[in-house]
């Protein structure tokens, strides 16, 4: 098989498989899922609602051409950003790349020292960062290993596979398909500390110079970011909502097939709906204030 439409003239028909589709992700995701809402989010324009004040600050971050007053808003739940954040390789990206960035611990023109060259008076200091997070490659290879695994045994409505799939699993499936890869923009705020004495050095003439400063995060904002579309080159392997096993079964599209390979599935409909008024691109939004103490670090020397 070519492809999994081949024949099917009705774009209303593909339309309404992939809301079917939608439906069928819960079984993966568990029921309240963020995912399958998105996906049905982007195929009911006429249910859209646009923020303007939140898709301005999506496109000052993601430059993507989105109009503020026309494009949609999808606002995420605090319950789907503590998965997020818990499921994807939140946490150590804003350890490991943004905390060096505001620290001016690999580039001495950014981050807080750029910012006391600028402002020496002040003590406190906003900042903001951004970067892609979300999974990396081989961690996405087991992922879609996983699904493909749950996407059989579901498929033979053997619904209790579902009581097998542990919460967590759930969760990170529901963060995998529903954003992938999305974008952060922490912003902070920073108090530092001028007199950090304890590294001081002495010179000749008894006078000290301090060589360092002391930082400290007072508080952390975390907005997460991305704009909902597809790529028409792309596909994935999908399970088949209309799979009955039996090839007759009426008005359903390749019934006898329990899931579609990537080979055979492109997002390339996907795309077709929005000529057809059936779907439209939207800005995915979100926000959290950070209490975690990995984040909300203490007195850490900045070297001048």
């Amino acid at each position: 098989m070519a492809d999994f439409f081949d024949g099917i003239t009705s774009i209303t028909r593909i339309h309404k498989w992939y809301l079917d589709l939608a439906e069928y992700i819960k079984k993966i995701t568990g029921g309240n899922s963020t995912a399958a809402n998105l996906l049905k989010y982007y195929l009911s324009p006429n249910e859209q609602r646009s923020d303007v004040l939140k898709n301005t600050k999506c496109l000052t971050i993601l430059d993507n051409g989105g109009n503020v007053y026309t494009t949609g808003t999808y606002v995420l739940s605090s319950e789907f950003l503590e998965k997020t954040k818990e499921q994807s390789n939140y946490f150590s990206v804003l350890q490991n790349k943004f905390i060096p960035v505001f620290f001016s611990e690999r580039d001495k023109n950014k981050g807080i020292l750029k910012r006391l060259k600028d402002d020496n008076n002040d003590t406190t200091f906003v900042m903001n960062w951004a970067e892609s997070l979300g999974f990396p490659f081989v961690e996405t290879g087991l992922i879609l290993q996983k699904l493909n695994y749950y996407f059989d045994e579901i498929s033979n409505d053997n619904d209790d596979i579902l009581k097998k799939i542990p919460k967590k699993e759930q969760d990170k499936f529901d963060v995998f398909v529903g954003l992938h890869n999305y974008t952060v923009n922490a912003e902070i705020k920073m108090n530092v500390t001028y007199s950090n004495f304890s590294k001081a050095k002495v010179s000749n003439d008894n006078s000290i110079k301090l060589i360092s400063y002391l930082g400290s995060i007072k508080s952390w904002k975390s907005i997460f970011i991305d704009y909902y579309d597809f790529n028409q080159e792309v596909g994935f392997t999908l399970p088949n909502p209309d799979y009955t096993g039996n090839k007759s079964s009426a008005g359903k599209i390749h019934p006898e097939l329990k899931k579609v390979d990537f080979s055979q599935l492109n997002h390339s409909s996907l795309v077709k709906m929005i000529t057809a008024g059936l779907a439209k691109p939207f800005y995915i939004y979100g926000e959290c204030e950070e209490t975690d103490k990995r984040l909300l670090i203490k007195n850490k020397e900045i070297k001048k």
